[in-house]
């Protein structure tokens, strides 16, 4: 008995039944359609009507998350494989994403 289907039983009495298939010829189920970009994307914050404030020389040094406004969270994958998950406000810029990886991968 396989320990998952043990540990999801907890205790009951369970019942398996083996079917033998050696005699028949393996047929791989068929594969999905897939339609890349079909879902609804999202956008970080919205159309803004005022000016936008000049870029930051220098990456900020603390990503302060405030739960009042409205949040996202990012999951970047880096050139290496790795997965990095953050989260930001929807006012947070590119440079704060760049702090944040530069903060993880140090």
């Amino acid at each position: 008995m396989p320990q998952e289907l043990e540990e999801e039983a907890a205790g009951r009495q369970i019942y398996t039944d083996l079917v033998n298939k050696q005699h028949e010829e393996y047929k791989e189920p068929p594969k999905p359609k897939v339609i890349p970009f079909s879902g609804q994307g999202q956008t970080l914050g919205g159309p803004s009507s005022s000016a936008a404030p000049p870029p930051p020389t220098e990456l900020p040094s603390e990503i302060v998350v405030d739960e009042s406004k409205p949040t996202t969270t990012i999951q970047i994958r880096l050139a290496d494989g790795t997965r990095l998950t953050g989260r930001f406000n929807h006012d947070h810029t590119i440079l704060h994403v760049r702090a944040f990886i530069e903060k993880c991968v140090n």
